[in-house]
């Protein structure tokens, strides 16, 4: 099971963050599924056309997900990545922060990381997600079977695998903003 964990406002601004992000590089599913004849035959692209397909099945229209990721050094300082590893006591390894906008979900899936079996060399990889804005009416994140809703912002959430399942939904009038680091211990 996932762990709620201690909250990082007094370490991280996250409205400032938040304040400073700029434009997201939108995560558009339906322009990858829609070229996967020219995914490469990887293990990676090989997953996420898994993910895909599962949400093809369940029934979810494909050209209706998407989502905005901001990336540390492009669109938040780095420093951020750097305290929030020593409030976790881990290493760093990639962040990012994801927007899901009102009326959107990010169905059931996974991150398909291709520098995984690389990083998993360097110790035990593990996976933080914090909410970094105040709570919101409609804005739910799940993990796993686990569903987390109105935490306060700055909660960070310890998941109990870097490569559990999860999805996020927006029913309200406001976008969800998410922080997630994958380091290592």
């Amino acid at each position: 099971m996932a762990k709620v964990l201690e909250n990082t406002l007094s370490t991280i601004d996250w409205n400032d963050v938040l304040s400073n992000l700029g434009e997201g590089d939108k995560r558009d599913v339906a322009k990858i599924w829609d070229n996967k004849a020219s995914l490469p035959d990887t293990p990676s692209y090989n997953a996420y056309k898994e993910v895909f397909e599962r949400c093809e099945k369940a029934g979810y229209r494909i050209s209706d997900i998407y989502w905005y990721d901001y990336f540390s050094g492009k669109n938040y300082p780095e420093s951020v990545d750097n305290k929030f590893a020593k409030f976790t006591e881990s290493t760093f390894l990639r962040s990012w922060i994801s927007r899901v906008d009102p009326g959107r979900n990010v169905p059931y899936h996974w991150d398909v990381d291709d520098r995984a079996d690389e990083w998993k060399e360097l110790g035990e990889l593990i996976r933080f997600t914090c909410f970094i804005d105040a709570p919101k009416w409609g804005s739910a994140f799940i993990i796993e079977d686990e569903l987390f809703y109105g935490l306060e912002q700055g909660t960070i959430v310890e998941w109990n695998s870097w490569d559990s399942y999860h999805a996020a939904t927006v029913a309200g009038k406001e976008p969800q903003y998410l922080y997630h680091f994958l380091g290592y211990v």
